[in-house]
């Protein structure tokens, strides 16, 4: 009897153990949405088999913030609640304010899904190795296969760090391609033939040029309308792997690159240019507010300037010439090249802290692929921001005023609408243009900077006494001495070593 009695007791036990159990399975919450077989919504009420439940999705977004953005938002969740159950809330962060308001948000471990990243704001590599950004790899396999189908490899082969991929990038130009930006009007005043300028990398020879309009005009008129800093980078023989660190290279066969890393303002390169840029500041062919005033606005309304230099985009000049009310066009003056860099100019990731990474990927995957996704997120309302006319978008003055969203920094731009002056032809150009450009030696290297973080950043403060006065002209050889002088006080010669060790033991691994 004693025996039947413990064996009862027992069976009660292991019966009250099995229901405590099986109540905490069934109330247990991932940190994680499974996007393929949900069955209990954000309301309690279940969901029909394989049906995810409902979830909303938080975006933040370089750009200035729009009066219209919730209301476009308003219609993209309808159509985002149709297609993958989830509502999306755009935020918006003013350019200059968003490397520092996602650095506190990523700091204090805040709960979002989706961020704007790239080489040049919300560092991509930094949050990526810093485990800011979730790992895409298994992501993308499952919910954004059809982003692999529509995406330039190129770009998933320069943001991969160490093989995996932590965000995913815009489809657009997948080169950097340094192009004079010609005043048509101005050049063909005084009889230039700027078709000439075509493959001229060397700044000298632009003085023949420069000196025929300076001669002719008054001193309103500029004849170089660059900025110095940007064209010395944009030019040099090197592959930039960080700030003034670059890898040497053949320009015109990156193939023969000897790999050797330099502090670029000690090249024969550097000096040339400080020279010549030297001589034109004096020459009055550059403005001489280029250091302090960085803003062309100005001339770009008065048309007062002959040469200009960016890097291109196919069709730039269309859009260049439209903003600016007269006829610009390009020189390139080389071919296109794919640098890491320009791979992950434009991307969007995956916080670590999102509870739901399934379905950000899911929304990502739509961006890029769902033509009217894309237009309604990039141009807004038909009918309200834009209009169409004969095939071609028309912003309003609402869309001018109320929702005008970058539109690089969106999502794969070929999906975008075609706007007045665009050929038909215009993505297959775009096509023709990623698949002509080059790949650069050093695609896919991302140096760590955490042994020599103290370093760069005396650096970076030497850059920013030095940079712009010596390479605009302002000030000559000697300045570049103390400059050299004063980086090698901070430590470049350590940097240097640092970044050539990684980038041998990088070439190693990757053979």
């Amino acid at each position: 009897m004693r025996k039947r009695r413990i064996v009862s007791l027992l069976l009660c036990i292991c019966l009250v153990i099995f229901a405590m159990a099986t109540g905490c399975s069934n109330g247990k919450s991932s940190s994680t949405d499974n996007a393929t077989s949900e069955k209990t919504g954000s309301n309690g009420t279940a969901q029909a088999q394989g049906q995810p439940a409902p979830v909303s999705l938080l975006w933040y977004q370089i750009g200035n913030p729009q009066a219209d953005t919730d209301r476009v938002f308003k219609e993209v969740s309808k159509y985002t609640a149709e297609k993958i159950n989830a509502t999306v809330k755009m935020v918006q962060f003013d350019w200059g304010q968003y490397n520092q308001k996602m650095q506190v948000i990523s700091q204090s471990g805040e709960e979002y899904d989706i961020c704007f990243t790239c080489s040049w704001a919300n560092d991509y590599r930094t949050n990526a190795v810093k485990g800011a950004f979730v790992e895409l790899n298994g992501l993308l396999d499952q919910y954004g296969k059809d982003i692999k189908k529509v995406i330039n490899p190129k770009f998933l082969e320069g943001a991969k760090i160490n093989g995996k991929l932590y965000a995913v990038p815009v489809n657009k130009e997948v080169g950097a391609q340094p192009v004079w930006n010609i005043n048509v009007g101005v050049a063909e005043k005084y009889g230039i033939n700027y078709k000439e300028l075509k493959n001229v990398k060397d700044i000298a020879a632009l003085e023949p040029y420069l000196k025929k309009v300076k001669e002719g005009e008054d001193a309103k008129l500029v004849p170089l309308n660059s900025d110095g800093t940007w064209l010395f980078n944009a030019i040099a023989p090197y592959d930039f792997i960080t700030s003034k660190f670059a890898v040497s290279f053949d320009i015109d066969n990156p193939g023969n690159s000897d790999y050797k890393v330099v502090n670029t303002i000690e090249t024969p390169y550097a000096k040339a240019f400080v020279d010549t840029m030297r001589k034109y500041y004096q020459a009055g062919y550059i403005r001489k507010d280029i250091v302090t005033k960085t803003d062309a606005s100005e001339l770009d309304k008065t048309g007062n300037w002959l040469l200009g230099a960016y890097h291109y985009a196919p069709l730039a000049e269309i859009g260049d010439s439209a903003g600016k009310g007269y006829k610009v066009d390009v020189a390139p003056m080389m071919k296109p090249y794919t640098s890491t860099g320009s791979t992950t100019g434009s991307m969007h990731a995956i916080s670590v802290t999102s509870k739901k990474p399934e379905r950000a990927m899911m929304f990502l995957n739509l961006l890029n692929t769902d033509q009217k996704l894309r237009v309604l997120v990039g141009s807004g309302i038909e009918g309200v921001h834009y209009t169409m006319e004969n095939n071609r978008q028309v912003q309003t003055q609402e869309g001018k005023d109320k929702y005008a969203m970058p539109g690089f920094a969106i999502g794969n731009m070929f999906l975008t609408n075609l706007v007045k002056g665009d050929p038909d032809d215009k993505w297959q150009q775009y096509e023709k243009f990623n698949n002509e450009s080059v790949s650069m030696p050093t695609l896919g290297f991302y140096p760590n900077t955490d042994s020599i973080s103290n370093e760069l950043a005396a650096i970076n403060n030497v850059i920013n006494e030095f940079d712009r006065a010596v390479f605009n002209g302002a000030l000559d050889q000697q300045y570049l001495q103390k400059y050299i002088t004063k980086m090698k006080d901070a430590g470049s010669d350590k940097v240097v070593a640092e970044l050539q060790k990684q980038l041998d033991a990088w070439r190693k691994n990757k053979k």
